[in-house]
């Protein structure tokens, strides 16, 4: 069992619903972790299936990781929740039903420090949900390409930035005054582009550290509704009124 330090480097936030399937590989590539000064905070919002279940497994053998049970608000109010606990100097969401190759914080802490970065980018691959992290890297070999103003970046072929959370490491600071728009689908996009408007120094690294799960219940294969659409329209305002209070200040 691992013994949790008074304040751990980085604070991992998992938003749980519905992944009993997927959930354990999530888990155990967070534990794999060559870097493993960190806290997990897995936000169980009300899971109908036996995610509690295997939650309190991995708890009672691991105190790095804090369970909390909720009624379900969406992974939203889950992340924020995550948030709010956080005690770390960084933050990282995953989602639940993928995964990340075992230097991914290992690597993404080393470039932050070195380069006194408060957001460190990654790329993703898709995966089908059962295989096993396992590629190695030399961590002094990246190529990581370092950005002061991230806003401006042009989207380069494996050097893109995404309006995701789950490839981003960020510093605690960075995040301070941005939370999640609970009870939409896409609440990624809006919290991504309020943190690109603070203009963070920017590390972009050019590999794939996370495996993107693609199935059937992902809001990202569904058919549009007429809340998805609506969603949409939130999500657009919420990046105008962000950015019209950015380019007032900055006037």
């Amino acid at each position: 069992m691992a013994v949790t330090k008074l304040q751990p480097v980085i604070s991992i936030i998992i938003p749980v619903y519905k992944v009993e399937r997927f959930l354990e590989r999530c888990l155990d590539s967070v534990l794999a972790q060559t870097y493993n000064d960190f806290e997990i905070i897995c936000i169980n919002d009300g899971s109908p299936d036996n995610c509690d279940m295997i939650l309190s497994e991995y708890e009672k053998n691991d105190n790095r990781i804090k369970v909390i049970n909720q009624i379900n608000q969406g992974p939203s109010v889950a992340r924020n929740t995550g948030l709010r606990l956080a005690r770390g100097d960084y933050v990282y969401f995953i989602d639940p039903d993928d995964a990340i190759q075992p230097q991914t914080l290992e690597i993404a802490h080393f470039l932050a420090k070195k380069n006194q970065a408060d957001l460190v980018v990654w790329q993703r691959v898709y995966s089908n949900g059962l295989g096993k992290p396992d590629r190695v890297y030399n961590v002094e070999k990246i190529d990581a390409m370092i950005i002061d103003d991230p806003f401006y970046h042009k989207n380069k072929r494996h050097k893109k930035i995404g309006s995701v959370v789950w490839n981003k490491l960020y510093t605690k600071e960075l995040l301070k005054d941005i939370f999640f728009i609970p009870g939409i689908h896409y609440e990624d996009i809006p919290f991504s582009f309020a943190v690109i408007a603070k203009r963070p120094k920017t590390v972009i690294i050019p590999i794939p550290l996370y495996l993107y799960t693609k199935f059937e219940e992902s809001i990202t294969q569904q058919k549009p509704t007429v809340r998805i659409i609506n969603d949409y329209h939130v999500v657009i305002n919420a990046i105008y009124e962000t950015y019209k209070k950015t380019w007032v200040s900055r006037s």
